[in-house]
Parts: structure tokens; C-alpha cells; sequence
């Protein structure tokens, strides 16, 4: 039993330790290979013991960690990630009739972001009010509102609001209200707690650097006076407005455990989102010829 232990705690541990201390970066590529190597044994026994989920989370592992080509890297990661989503969500969905908020923020978020910013210069309230406003309110965020309003209606999720347009209105409706929620909540705590909800990209580095960056951009932000602390005003939107937006759907979705679930999801593609701010330049640059 130890045994097993450790092998499950050593490798996250390493992990987390690779990407956190900067006195790793002269043992990166031995660092890289051991990583690498130990997830795909990881993912070989999971695999046996019928743990997809940790197999899946530890081929992330291996294909970061692995000597790849960057761009071979995001692609896979790409494709990973996309089925992974689609397999989780489609689970999720059929198995607890999760609402609109949570798969539509994964379908939004997939999306490479273009929310980052490179100067060293802050936000007023008003650059901040815009901000927010944009990732509700753009044309393209109401379309994809719109489109999973109707890939719900299809389904008939959740059960009780019936079917016709009616209930098409409620499903968009309930939808947009997360969105919102979100953005005022995510507003109200970034400019009362002066924090800069813009992603910053690190723009060079390898691959390993540069998602630990994203990571840690996900975690942490930066203040308006250009300092770092904790990202108060993205856990407190995340899990404020799944708790709110829940209020209005049946009982059997208005739990705490769905609330921290959707919180959950909302962080994981908001990271999903910073990756996306991190490499679609590069990837425009250089797969798509870009400058």
C-alpha cells in the first residue's frame, strides 16, 4: 500500500515542484525525460485499474513533459482537450443534467483568448467595465449562447422547462444571466480589490515555462499597481455566479455539490483560455503564417 502511495503523490509533486521553482530550469530536460517516462507508467497501470480519469491527466503529463516539438505539443494538447471535454460534458450531462452555464463556459473558453495584455500599464474602472462587458456581451459569446440554447432544447435539459419557444427563451435566457452574473461579480471584485483581470503572456520559453505560466496567471493575477496576489476576483466570480445562477433551476441542480462543480469547470477553462492567449500567436505565426 505505501507503495502505491507514492506512486501516485510523487509524480503530481513533481510536477507542481517543476513548475514552481526556478531552480529546476538547469535540470529541465533530465527533469522533462524522468516526468515523462514515470506518467506513461502511471498512465499504463491507471489504465489497468480502470482510472480513466487519471490516465487522461497524466498523458496531459506525458505530452507536456515529452521532448516534442512545441507546436506538436499544443496540437495534441489541442485535440486532448477537446475530446476530453466532450467525453466529460457528455457524461455530465446525461448523468446529472448539468445546466447551461458550466458546458457553455467550456465551449466559450476552448476558444483561443485574445483577453491578455502586454504593457505594464493598468486598468482604470472604466478599461475594466469594458473588459467584462466584451466577454458577455461580444457578438460572438451571444452566438454561442443562442447555439447552446438550442443544442439544450434538443436535448430537453433540464426536463422540468418542457419544450417550444418558450422554453427555448428560458434556456437562453438562464444562460445570459450566468454570463452577466459572472462579469458583475468578476468586475465588482477586481475594481474594489484593484486587481487586472487581463491575462499576461510570457511570450517566450519553452513550452513546460510558458504553461506554468498560464497556470500560475490562472491562480494569480496581477494588481494595478503592477504587484501579484491571489486571484480573488476569479474564484469569487467562478463560484458566486454557479451558486446563483443555480437558484432558479430545479431542486435536484440546486446543490452544493453542482455549485462547486460548475465553480470548478469555470477556472479549468478559464485556464484552458490563458493557454489559448499564451500559444495561438505562435501558432498563427507559425503554422498559419501569420505575423
Amino acid at each position: 500500500m505505501p507503495i502505491k502511495v507514492i506512486k501516485w503523490i510523487s509524480l503530481p509533486a513533481l510536477l507542481i515542484g517543476s513548475m514552481f521553482s526556478r531552480s529546476a530550469a538547469r535540470h529541465e530536460l533530465l527533469l522533462d525525460i524522468v516526468v515523462c517516462l514515470g506518467a506513461l507508467l502511471v498512465v499504463q497501470r491507471a489504465v489497468r485499474l480502470k482510472a480513466y480519469f487519471w490516465a487522461a491527466g497524466f498523458v496531459t503529463i506525458a505530452v507536456v513533459f515529452s521532448p516534442l516539438l512545441l507546436v506538436i505539443k499544443i496540437f495534441l494538447l489541442m485535440g486532448f482537450a477537446g475530446l476530453a471535454t466532450f467525453v466529460t460534458f457528455l457524461t455530465a450531462w446525461k448523468t446529472t443534467a448539468m445546466p447551461a452555464a458550466a458546458l457553455l463556459v467550456a465551449l466559450l473558453a476552448a476558444m483561443p483568448g485574445t483577453a491578455f495584455g502586454q504593457t505594464s500599464d493598468s486598468l482604470d474602472t472604466t478599461g475594466k467595465l469594458r473588459f467584462h462587458a466584451r466577454s458577455t456581451y461580444a457578438p460572438l459569446s451571444i452566438v454561442g449562447v443562442a447555439a447552446y440554447a438550442a443544442v439544450l432544447q434538443a436535448d430537453g435539459a433540464p426536463k422540468e422547462w418542457g419544450g417550444g419557444a418558450a422554453a427555448y427563451g428560458k434556456r437562453f435566457g438562464s444562460t445570459m444571466a450566468w454570463s452577466g452574473i459572472h462579469s458583475t461579480l468578476a468586475f465588482s471584485l477586481d475594481s474594489t480589490l484593484h486587481q487586472d483581470p487581463r491575462y499576461f503572456r510570457a511570450g517566450e520559453g519553452g513550452f513546460l515555462r510558458r504553461s506554468a505560466h498560464a497556470l500560475r496567471g490562472t491562480i494569480l493575477t496581477r494588481t494595478d499597481t503592477g504587484g501579484e496576489t491571489l486571484s480573488t476576483w476569479r474564484l469569487g466570480s467562478a463560484y458566486g455566479a454557479a451558486y446563483l445562477s443555480n437558484q432558479w433551476y430545479p431542486d435536484r441542480l440546486n446543490t452544493v455539490r453542482l455549485d462547486l462543480i460548475q465553480g470548478s469547470v469555470t477556472l479549468g477553462f478559464d485556464l484552458i483560455g490563458n493557454l489559448g492567449s499564451e500559444f495561438w500567436p505562435d501558432i498563427r505565426r507559425k503554422v498559419l503564417r501569420k505575423k
